[in-house]
């Protein structure tokens, strides 16, 4: 519960004052669905180091996932990096439970 209600003062923060930042263009909220085993739901801050993607980038992010964990709900905290050059997607993402390596296509 206490990583819930982190998660929504850190979106509140976002929504509010960011806007006013210069680097508000390069941040984005991410949604995601994965079932590995067992379903799970994601939602996620990122922030991408450069405004064109013509270049290479890092996209850093940090989000909540919700996922049942041994026969209970848990809202699990998650941090990600990934790099993409012009084709390829390279990328961690890390939790209590797991950390994964990523690869693939970036179109």
């Amino acid at each position: 519960m206490k990583y819930s209600a982190l998660f929504s003062f850190v979106l509140l923060f976002g929504a509010l004052y960011l806007p006013k930042a210069q680097f508000f263009d390069q941040t984005a909220i991410g949604v995601g669905y994965k079932y590995t085993g067992r379903n799970s739901l994601k939602l996620s801050f990122e922030y991408r180091t450069s405004t064109s993607s013509n270049q290479p980038y890092f996209n850093l992010g940090a989000g909540a996932i919700y996922t049942p964990v041994n026969g209970n709900s848990k809202i699990l905290p998650e941090i990600h990096a990934y790099y993409n050059s012009a084709i390829f997607m390279y990328g961690v993402s890390a939790s209590p439970y797991a950390l994964e390596p990523n690869i693939g296509l970036s179109l």
